[in-house]
């Protein structure tokens, strides 16, 4: 859903976001799209095509982080990561940041 909150209406041209947590890619949608938002509305978007980041390594890599993070005991999911044969990725150092990039809208 897209709520328009502009007096004027929007033409929606492409979409790109970019999900990661400690430096570690987690999805992506990067589409070209072509709908219109009247002014003050709510428009559904289109279908779009997420790209999920589905390797092993990296998820496990994002929960150890995550569960470090919470203070937890990490020692169980370190013994299936060893017993799995994967391997934890680098992060980066810092604990995730919540980046919002603004929007670029071609009015109409």
């Amino acid at each position: 859903m897209l709520a328009n909150p502009f007096s004027a209406p929007l033409q929606i041209t492409k979409i790109s976001s970019t999900v990661s947590s400690f430096g570690i890619l987690l999805g992506s949608i990067n589409e070209d799209v072509s709908f219109s938002s009247a002014p003050k509305s709510t428009t559904k978007s289109p279908t779009l095509n997420l790209d999920m980041n589905f390797d092993p390594d990296a998820l496990f890599t994002v929960t150890r982080a995550l569960a470090v993070e919470a203070g937890l005991d990490v020692a169980p999911l370190d013994s299936i990561v060893q017993l799995g044969g994967f391997h934890y990725l680098s992060t980066s150092a810092a604990s995730p940041v919540i980046k919002r990039q603004a929007n670029l809208f071609k009015l109409v």
